[in-house]
């Protein structure tokens, strides 16, 4: 199995990578001239009482990548025209359920989360327009499954991509001649036109032709789909809801004016925790294919290498956010967006926390190995709910980093450490350690510069964010220059 699939992916993930970055940050610019915060704030409530709805696909999406391996590494033109039918038509089927839920209960959604009655119209009119695309856009996940599954991502990364720049310039567009909040929801559509268009152009360009044949499907074929997307959908659940819910809780309980600062403010992590985790799912359908065709050593060998490679990363984002997000926000945004320090240093942390729960949390659907973890997932998820309410109630925004914190140190993070490096043969907590020398030092030090700068007194706000800058370099550089000494290692194993 050759490499060169597999430096594509990555190459293009962290062009993509840059190129998410660039737009999200246009995208904050943007808005925030054009738009008040409540309007701000309708916009992220919409996506992610949306994205609640899209788990009614019960896991299927996300299943199908890794169903259609075994089929792909067996060359059975059959079986492989069999999945795909199955898995279309299942999609299909699930985003018309979808779209004829979403208009029945969208009044009483609006109506729960106190919609201002001056919004309600444009919420309303956003929510279907959100609720219309993510439901057409679900059945063409499958071509994204198909590419994954031949370790073609990179073609992925280059049509999401285009979409999201075509979506962008359509956003811009829409603000300049007056749409207001509604440009969200027709720059999305133009965007995710794009996605489907490309998506299937890059499956046709591929090795595999697809038919749709209801011959080779088999009742065991679909329990097997349902069975493994069961846990999938959970886990689905468990993630929705621990990603979006604290918008929505700032929403509920702070209103979409405070909810509109946690966005911006968590905006920057959102980039991060993307770019951090671009080079480790380079390697996923690497090692999907490793692990069916059996070969074990090498998933053990390149994952405890590409772990510590994401761990030094995620604590290199860690340190730059804490530092630098508040003078950013200050210079490119407005400083009314900022939610505080307190709130700043508890993202930084997550940032942490999810580079290393990203890495061991992927051996569980590689293996097929899902009980134990759906259930840890969901109990961890639920409880992690309850304390943003809790702690939002008593400390406000800087309560719900604080909330997903606590529960992750609590138990999740270690049992993902301990069992899931156990089913590849891999020490999680030594991985885990093996560097922490080095970055938990440095991650204590960045946020005393942090609060030193915030009280230096500059002339402007763009200096600030270019000496923030400046010691964010210095501090993560020696985390970055270690990372590189990672892939160097890699590559000696690939000789």
């Amino acid at each position: 199995m050759h490499l060169k699939s597999t430096v594509h992916t990555a190459v293009s993930s962290y062009i993509a990578t840059f190129s998410s970055i660039a737009i999200g940050l246009l995208t904050i610019r943007v808005a925030t001239q054009y738009l008040g915060k409540e309007e701000f704030g309708l916009w992220s409530f919409t996506l992610q009482t949306v994205g609640y709805l899209l788990l009614l696909d019960l896991g299927v999406s996300s299943s199908i990548a890794r169903l259609f391996g075994e089929p792909l590494a067996s060359g059975d033109r059959n079986r492989m025209d069999s999945w795909f039918t199955l898995s279309l038509i299942t999609l299909l089927c699930q985003a018309l359920l979808i779209l004829a839920i979403g208009l029945a209960v969208r009044p009483f959604v609006l109506h729960w989360f106190n919609i201002p009655s001056h919004l309600i119209d444009r919420a309303s009119t956003l929510w279907l327009t959100f609720l219309c695309v993510r439901s057409a856009g679900l059945v063409f996940t499958i071509t994204f499954a198909i590419l994954h599954a031949q370790n073609r991502v990179f073609w992925s990364n280059i049509v999401q991509m285009s979409g999201a720049w075509a979506g962008l310039g359509a956003f811009a567009f829409m603000l300049w001649h007056g749409y207001g909040v509604m440009a969200y929801g027709w720059s999305t559509a133009i965007g995710s036109f794009v996605i489907i268009v490309g998506g299937v152009l890059a499956v046709a360009r591929g090795q595999h032709r697809f038919g749709i044949s209801l011959q080779g499907v088999k009742r065991h074929d679909v329990r097997h789909l349902f069975g493994f997307s069961s846990s999938v959908f959970v886990i689905g659940l468990a993630a929705q809801m621990y990603f979006a819910s604290h918008g929505l809780i700032a929403t509920k309980l702070l209103g979409l004016e405070t909810a509109a600062v946690f966005a911006v403010t968590f905006r920057i992590v959102s980039i991060a925790t993307s770019a951090i985790w671009k080079p480790f799912d380079a390697f996923s359908p690497r090692w999907q294919i490793a692990y069916c065709n059996h070969d074990l050593p090498r998933v053990t060998r390149e994952f405890s290498l590409v772990a510590r490679f994401t761990i030094l990363l995620a604590a290199a984002g860690a340190i730059g956010i804490s530092i630098v997000n508040q003078p950013f926000i200050y210079w490119w945004t407005k400083p009314e967006f900022f939610g505080g320090q307190a709130l700043n240093f508890l993202l930084a942390i997550f940032v942490l926390i999810q580079g290393i729960n990203r890495c061991f949390t992927t051996i569980f659907p590689l293996t097929l190995r899902m009980k134990g973890y759906t259930v840890v997932n969901l109990s961890s998820v639920a409880v992690a709910v309850c304390l943003m309410i809790l702690f939002a109630s008593w400390w406000g925004l800087p309560g719900i980093p604080a909330g997903l914190v606590i529960t992750d140190l609590m138990f999740p993070m270690w049992y993902y450490l301990c069992k899931g490096g156990s089913l590849i043969g891999v020490n999680g907590p030594k991985v885990l350690v093996q560097d922490a020398v080095y970055w938990l030092p440095l991650l204590g030090l960045s946020f005393g510069v942090a609060s030193w700068l915030a009280h230096f007194g500059f002339h402007s706000n763009f200096h600030w964010f270019l000496s923030a800058l400046a010691c964010a370099a210095v501090c993560t550089g020696p985390l970055l220059w270690r990372a590189y000494g990672m892939i160097q290692k890699l590559r000696n194993t690939q000789s």
